[in-house]
Order: C-alpha cells, then sequence, then structure tokens
C-alpha cells in the first residue's frame, strides 16, 4: 500500500489517497485507489505515516493538526492541535508506540502513536525539518534551520 495527498486545487478540496501498490503498473492513473479520505474544509496534509497493524494513517498538516484515520471507514479517530505552524516531518519509533513530528513553529513534540496525546515538547531557536527517535536508545535527534529560499 502507498499513501500520497493532494493539494485545494480549482475548487477541490485536498485528498489523501490509499493505494494498492501491488498491481501497479501503467495502468495506476486509470486504477481508483483503494481509499479516498476528502480533507473538506481542512488545511493540506504535509506528512503521513501509517499506524499500527496499517489500520489507520497519522496525518500531519499545514496548520499544525495532527489526525488519525480509520482506513475501514475513512472517518477520522481523533484530531489534536499542539503545533502552531505546519508539520514538516513525521517519524514512528521501531516499535510503533510513539511518534515524533517536527514543525515549522520551532518544536519537535514526541506523541503516543494510539491516542495522540503530547508527552514531550522539544524546543529549539529554528524551524525543526525532521526528527528522529533512537531504535536503540532514549534518544532524539532534530535537524532544522534556515528554509531552503531564505
Amino acid at each position: 500500500m502507498a499513501l500520497y495527498s493532494t493539494d485545494n486545487q480549482m475548487g477541490y478540496p485536498s485528498e489523501i489517497f490509499v493505494v494498492d501498490v501491488r498491481t501497479v503498473d501503467s495502468s495506476l492513473n486509470e486504477n481508483d485507489p483503494i481509499l479516498r479520505i476528502p480533507l473538506t474544509n481542512a488545511p493540506k496534509a504535509t506528512s503521513m505515516l501509517w499506524g499500527k497493524l496499517d489500520e489507520t494513517v497519522i496525518s500531519g498538516h499545514e496548520n499544525g493538526d495532527l489526525a488519525s484515520w480509520d482506513l475501514r471507514t475513512g472517518k477520522k479517530n481523533n484530531l489534536v492541535s499542539e503545533h502552531g505552524k505546519q508539520i514538516n516531518d513525521m517519524q514512528m519509533s521501531k516499535d510503533g508506540g510513539f511518534l515524533i513530528t517536527a514543525s515549522k513553529d520551532a518544536t519537535a513534540k514526541l506523541f503516543d502513536a494510539d491516542t495522540l496525546e503530547c508527552l514531550k515538547t522539544y524546543k529549539t531557536e529554528r524551524n525543526v525539518n525532521s526528527a528522529a527517535i533512537s531504535p536503540i536508545m532514549d534518544h532524539v535527534v532534530l535537524g532544522g534551520g534556515q528554509e531552503a529560499m531564505e
């Protein structure tokens, strides 16, 4: 399975798509996605991760929202607004129990992957472009700085 999202364009809302990549060939553009989640009246998704057992998708958005989606129903399970600006990146821990977000609000945040409860905030002086959780130690690493176009 693969995930991708679209932007708001020409009156169409941004959407999250789930595609079965086992059957990908030149007809990909002609095949319908397995699931289409319209983000009506919601900001576009800027980062996404598979949840536990690939039963959910966790999406980070340009307004700082973090949402969990049920892939069986396409419905939103949970929504938290912990970041003040766009979520640039998200990474899952090795065991899938935690995720870390990197944001333009100069913070990275550690969340419980099931409940989306914010467990810890890491503050910096610059935008955080990426963050990762060590697979073997109780450490995180943050990367950031100025935007490329500045």
